[in-house]
């Protein structure tokens, strides 16, 4: 008789375990997906604007102190030398938004079309980027004029010109102008290749 009570309360119990298990898994799987869907209703990520600026002001923090008498002591505080780590965050981030977007048009369209994408890409940001050199080129003429800086800058300008910067750069260029020009390089050689 007890033989028997237990194995009815190991199966009564096992198969409310079960039910249970089904139940929760089922539950689980509708929450992922209404969160997905959610996910995929909303435009505009605020916390991902959030991170791109904290990942910017990471970067000037670090330039503002780079090749002064006080680089040496802010190098040596853990907290105050991240500044490398916004760039790699920022690349972080801007592979998520793009990788999200080509995922929603593939949801979309039920394609991914890369010739679009680079001419949304390209219509957004060359302007401006191109906007960038322009004044360089103006600031060499008229304010830098005869500085080692200026002379050198009209050699590397048809690599600013091809995002190809970051395969000509010298490590020996003495703060050249437009120097930050290698994280766009770097990304238009990603999505290129």
């Amino acid at each position: 008789m007890p033989r028997t009570f237990i194995l009815r309360y190991i199966q009564i119990n096992t198969t409310s375990a079960l039910e249970w298990w089904t139940l929760a898994e089922a539950q689980s799987n509708a929450d992922m997906e209404s969160s997905y869907e959610k996910f995929r209703s909303v435009r505009f990520l605020g916390s991902l604007d959030g991170l791109r600026a904290l990942s910017i002001v990471a970067v000037i923090w670090l330039h503002s102190w780079w090749e002064t008498p006080y680089y040496p002591q802010v190098e040596a505080m853990p907290v105050l030398r991240q500044g490398f780590d916004g760039v790699q965050v920022f690349f972080g981030v801007s592979g998520f938004l793009i990788t999200t977007l080509r995922l929603r048009e593939m949801d979309r369209y039920g394609r991914i079309s890369l010739r679009d994408f680079s001419i949304r890409r390209a219509l957004r940001i060359w302007p401006l980027y191109y906007a960038v050199p322009a004044l360089y080129v103006v600031n060499a003429l008229a304010v830098e004029r005869g500085t080692v800086r200026a002379a050198s800058f009209p050699h590397y300008l048809p690599s600013f010109a091809t995002f190809t910067y970051t395969w000509f750069i010298s490590a020996n260029w003495p703060g050249g102008m437009f120097n930050l020009a290698w994280t766009r390089s770097t990304e238009e050689q990603f999505y290129f290749f």
